[in-house]
């Protein structure tokens, strides 16, 4: 159903009502929301922000739908205000002065301003309810915490307000790649450490983040809820180093009235497709395991700094989808990767979704792996 009407402008109670019956949707028989926990019930939320409570900075991220601008400020205006933090409310304008300072502890998420007269605007508004939705419902330390939402639901200005991220994974592999790249070169020099031990340290780091990621999946996963969209770009760091999953844009939760089989459910094709795995490239039933392959490349990328697929482009793509599904061709593994992982690599992007470990299982081999190996 259309929420334009015929003069242009926004039909939003039409709005409303059809996030209101997406949001029921997800939440009847939900495992991931409990009763009474929906964003829509504005009597128990208790994260309410009210919009000309948020002083808008500059704009740090964009997707497709959506701008993430940095919180400038808080006014203490709101009284149902909750946040987990109060340090927001004593930012002022003094303290603007670029969009990286680490005085932003909030991001807003919002609508883009130039879809918000298009046909788009439908599901992008309720795309934003759904996230809010999710994210008001989970709890892991690596999976960015909504700290508040708008006061309208449904309505093309709402908004989320999340905890600010100071970078994301992609960035940060650049960041890494540039380091080793200056050590090869001797501009760094670490004391009382060997070559082999200083890259050593490095690898186990870049390892021990990844298992970070594969503990906010496996715990996901734990409540059917599939990401569906993981890649470095939805992966950021907070001010304190912790990795984080962000966008749930895309996330869905996985019922029984749409499975077929075992961890194959009938969902809509979403997601990157550098990232892809192939039942979900060749537009098939698909599950959990999705999730497994998605991590296994983000996983690969961190070990060895350079992105899958490297050659994969718009003009390419029929290429890459007959390389992943008829030739079943994977990203190289280096010599020098440890065998125990470069085995966790191979099953987890398996051609057979069967064959992959669950996400629970590569979390447990990681995590006694990065144990064991000092990190």
């Amino acid at each position: 159903m259309n929420s334009i009407l015929a003069d242009g402008t926004i039909d939003e109670q039409n709005l409303e009502e059809q996030c209101l019956r997406r949001i029921r949707k997800i939440s009847f028989d939900s495992s991931v929301i409990s009763e009474g926990e929906t964003i829509l019930d504005r009597e128990s939320s208790s994260k309410r922000i009210l919009a000309q409570d948020v002083e808008e900075g500059l704009r740090i991220g964009r997707g497709a739908y959506n701008d993430v601008v940095a919180v400038r400020r808080l006014s203490n205006s709101g009284s149902n205000r909750s946040l987990k933090s109060t340090a927001a409310s004593s930012i002022n304008s003094e303290d603007f002065t670029s969009p990286v300072s680490r005085s932003y502890y909030y991001a807003m998420k919002k609508l883009r301003s130039d879809i918000q007269e298009t046909k788009k605007m439908n599901s992008a508004v309720v795309d934003l309810a759904v996230e809010a939705q999710y994210l008001q419902s989970l709890s892991h330390p690596h999976i960015v915490n909504l700290e508040g939402l708008g006061d309208r639901p449904g309505s093309k200005d709402f908004f989320l307000i999340l905890e600010r991220l100071e970078c994301t994974l992609s960035q940060q592999i650049v960041a890494w790649k540039n380091k080793l790249r200056l050590f090869h070169h001797g501009y760094i020099r670490p004391k009382n450490l060997t070559k082999e031990e200083y890259l050593n340290i490095c690898f186990n780091q870049r390892l021990s983040f990844a298992n970070d990621i594969s503990s906010a999946l496996s715990y996901l996963h734990s409540k059917n809820l599939m990401f569906r969209d993981l890649k470095p770009d939805n992966i950021g760091f907070s001010h304190d180093n912790i990795i984080k999953l962000f966008d749930f844009g895309f996330a869905r939760e996985l019922k029984q009235s749409e499975r077929l089989k075992t961890d194959m459910y009938l969902i809509s094709f979403a997601g990157s497709r550098r990232y892809m795995s192939s039942e979900v490239l060749s537009c098939k039933p698909h599950g959990l395991p999705a999730d497994v392959f998605g991590f296994t490349l983000v996983a690969w990328e961190m070990i060895h700094l350079e992105k899958p697929f490297k050659s994969l482009n718009v003009c390419n793509v029929q290429k890459h989808q007959r390389q992943v599904l008829l030739w079943k061709k994977r990203p190289k593994i280096a010599d020098n990767v440890p065998k125990p992982i470069a085995d966790s690599l191979r099953s987890g992007w398996s051609h057979n979704p069967a064959d992959r470990p669950r996400m629970c299982e590569m979390n447990s081999f990681l995590t006694k792996y990065v144990r064991e190996n000092g990190q």
